[in-house]
């Protein structure tokens, strides 16, 4: 089950999760009870916001054993309100995806996480060659100045147009300090292990994050930036993700680890007890926690209790300091609300003007379905259209006060496969998928959506 609330909208979202459909509804719920815990989560929120120094968030949160939710808040940074689907580059959390390609890799037997990195033939000019293993990279143990740090980048940002021209602009200075006798952070690390990653898979980076994570977890929606002047991107930054994908990709990492790496892998990517403040791949907080921040949010999963949560500012945290400690103040805050929740998920009512997310299939494809409005608490109508391109002024349905009315819709999907559906007035929705155009491809009809369960 999942809830969020938009304050611009003094309104509430929950999230539902029938069968493999996600639904994402927002109003005031007319089953408060069933949302309790979503309700204080999205009152924290509330309350947190006007003492933060930032505009807007969007927090996601992943249970073990309850759907993902979704509390929006504030303004983007153009004034508009923050939405479910917004989709922010995440920066440094680039590096946890990088971390499991690696940990894949060593399950694969192609790479050694102790054995000295070879000579990279993709940057033969790298001063470092041969000088640290991967755990040291992973754990930010090299020496290796972060190429942000350099007197290269500090002259002219744009020169540093790709991951070679970093990491050779990080080569030019001395290391910090020998290999393993120190921890600092440096992006430049993961650089070395994109790298490492292409030679000894024989792929490319993307290929890697879309073929072997991306697509066998479902988050066929996350994306990455190519490499651009001053951001070369790469395996240390640049995936885009909404909160929602960024936290179901931790929860899937840490929690679950639905990658099925094995025991060892798994357990340095987690274990916290290196007394470094990282562990082979994630940071490490306070109490229980793993995860990552980047330049506008932190996502931090809870293994003790199951619960993961990621908050995406409208941002950037780092100026002034001040925003990354109340952020990361707030996902502590959710992840103990979080932790007290056991009441199991129930579907209600789709409440006034919500808005239900569907996640049909296909993206951009055109979707025969029949939509049914029952027990209607007052007349109304309803619409169906693709999420991504705004509720129509029109309606696809009538209906009045407890009458149960059905209709055959034609809707074209959005870019994310999805349909949504908005009732000017509580009531239950049923939505049933028929078939495609514009070949069709007719099947049993399969219910998608059913609000009384």
């Amino acid at each position: 089950m999942s809830v969020v609330r938009n304050t611009t909208k003094r309104t509430l979202v929950r999230l539902l999760v029938l069968g493999l459909v996600a639904v994402g509804l927002v109003g005031a719920p007319a089953n408060v009870a069933q949302a309790s815990v979503q309700w204080a989560v999205a009152d924290a929120v509330e309350a947190w916001l006007p003492t933060s120094g930032i505009p807007g968030v969007q927090v996601a949160v992943a249970h073990t054993g309850h759907p993902t939710y979704t509390v929006n808040a504030g303004t983007n940074a153009d004034g508009t309100p923050t939405l479910a689907g917004d989709r922010f580059d995440l920066s440094s959390i680039t590096k946890t995806f990088t971390a499991a390609l690696f940990w894949q890799a060593v399950d694969r037997g192609l790479v050694d996480p102790d054995a000295p990195v070879p000579p990279l033939a993709a940057v033969p000019g790298f001063a470092y060659q041969g000088r640290f293993t991967p755990r040291q990279l992973l754990m930010h143990q090299t020496g290796l100045v972060n190429y942000r740090d350099t007197p290269a980048y500090w002259a002219d940002p744009a020169s540093i147009a790709t991951p070679q021209a970093a990491l050779l602009a990080s080569g030019s200075n001395p290391l910090l300090f020998e290999p393993g006798e120190a921890t600092t952070y440096s992006s430049s690390n993961y650089l070395v292990l994109g790298f490492l990653l292409e030679q000894v898979t024989g792929r490319t980076y993307d290929d890697l994050l879309r073929t072997d994570l991306l697509v066998p977890l479902g988050l066929t929606g996350i994306t990455h930036r190519a490499p651009a002047p001053g951001s070369p991107n790469f395996s240390t930054a640049g995936v885009l993700a909404s909160a929602s994908e960024t936290t179901d990709w931790l929860d899937r990492l840490v929690v679950q680890n639905a990658l099925g790496l094995s025991a060892d892998a798994h357990a340095a990517l987690v274990d916290a007890t290196w007394g470094t403040g990282y562990t082979a791949g994630l940071w490490a907080y306070a109490a229980d926690g793993l995860g990552h921040s980047g330049s506008d949010a932190i996502a931090i999963a809870f293994p003790g209790t199951g619960v993961t949560v990621t908050a995406h500012a409208t941002v950037s945290i780092w100026d002034p300091a001040a925003r990354y400690a109340a952020l990361e103040a707030l996902v502590f805050t959710v992840a103990a609300l979080e932790a007290t929740n056991t009441d199991p998920a129930t579907p209600g009512p789709a409440p006034v003007s919500g808005v239900v997310r569907i996640h049909v299939g296909a993206p951009n494809t055109v979707y025969v379905g029949n939509l049914t409005i029952t027990q209607p608490q007052t007349a109304g109508y309803a619409t169906i259209y693709p999420c991504t391109q705004g509720r129509p002024a029109t309606s696809n349905i009538n209906f009045a006060a407890d009458q149960t009315v059905a209709n055959l819709t034609l809707t074209t999907t959005d870019t994310n496969g999805d349909l949504c559906i908005t009732a000017s007035t509580a009531t239950h929705l049923l939505y049933d998928h028929t078939a495609t155009l514009p070949t069709i491809d007719d099947h049993t009809p399969t219910r998608a959506l059913d609000t009384r369960r």
